[in-house]
């Protein structure tokens, strides 16, 4: 009758006031996606958290749209949604990351839900959770288990690990990688003398000069004490003889303190990989072996683990 049809009318009307104040006191967005209609809409609070409308998922003719969606770099793990999604999977997940109306991506966690009929997608429904402190935090941990606390390069772990993922080597074209081993001359007399503040600064100093020298995508890592070593990717000999001439003069320092002065240089080995390696630790001893010669032949300069003894070296040897 009437009214009872009013009534269920009354409920229902209740229960869209109930779900409406859920949504705006969530700070989970919520979405739904028509896949016949090509329609889609989300819940208000989409707009207070990226500052903007929801992007259309759906070009005018009706097929999906990517840009604007998500980070172009996290495109793959989208379309691998889409793909679950269409394989009849009924609820996917997804973590990627969606951009604000000011350029800035954050960090989302999505979920979807298939409702079919007769096998046939009819509706998505979902949800986007907001993950980026708990990403960001986790990313920082990451990032400084692998990094010095006081240069901020890499530990001796890390760094072993960054040069692993690159081995075997190749040589193409004249380009290989190459493992420079470093210390400073004159560093214990230098924290002796003048203590270990500026002991300190200059470790500090001599990494900002490593890492303006070399590439982003070389690795450059603190072993402790005064030693460092490079990973240089792809470059050619004569390359790597420009940086270590430039590793030289931005290391050629001088100190000052209470009256007092210290002169630091860099002695460097250098070994340039062929393909005959057989582990990381193999060619690390031999620019450790060749940073040993170019102490004993002066400090203050390089030497390639395959340059030939000197006359000094080869009486030495004779001795």
């Amino acid at each position: 009758d009437i009214t009872e049809q009013e009534h269920m009318n009354e409920q229902l009307e209740q229960e869209k006031e109930r779900y409406r104040i859920i949504l705006e006191q969530s700070q989970d967005i919520i979405f739904d996606v028509d896949t016949e209609k090509a329609q889609y809409t989300c819940s208000p609070n989409f707009y207070t958290k990226f500052g903007r409308e929801g992007t259309p998922l759906f070009a005018p003719d009706g097929r999906p749209r990517n840009d604007q969606v998500v980070h172009p770099d996290d495109l793959p793990a989208l379309a691998e949604m889409r793909r679950r999604v269409r394989s009849g999977e009924r609820t996917v997940f997804g973590v990627m990351r969606i951009p604000t109306v000011q350029g800035r991506y954050i960090w989302c966690r999505v979920q979807t839900t298939r409702i079919s009929k007769n096998d046939a997608p009819l509706r998505i429904v979902g949800k986007i959770v907001d993950i980026d402190e708990e990403v960001r935090r986790r990313a920082e941990l990451e990032r400084l288990s692998q990094r010095d606390s006081l240069t901020d390069l890499y530990n001796k772990t890390a760094f072993r690990e960054r040069v692993m993922q690159n081995l075997p080597t190749t040589v193409l074209n004249g380009k290989t990688h190459a493992l420079l081993f470093l210390d400073l001359d004159n560093f214990k007399a230098l924290n002796d003398s003048l203590g270990h503040i500026v002991g300190d600064n200059a470790l500090a100093e001599a990494a900002d000069a490593l890492k303006r020298i070399f590439r982003n995508a070389d690795a450059v890592g603190r072993f402790g004490g005064d030693e460092f070593c490079v990973f240089a990717i792809g470059i050619t000999r004569n390359a790597i003889t420009a940086r270590a001439e430039s590793v030289l003069q931005a290391l050629s320092m001088h100190f000052e303190h209470d009256g007092k002065a210290v002169d630091i240089t860099a002695s460097i080995g250098i070994y340039v990989f062929d393909g005959s390696e057989t582990s990381y630790e193999e060619a690390l001893q031999k620019a450790d072996n060749a940073q040993y010669r170019a102490k004993q032949l002066g400090k203050n300069r390089y030497v390639f683990h395959d340059d030939p003894l000197t006359a000094d070296e080869l009486t030495a040897a004779q001795q």
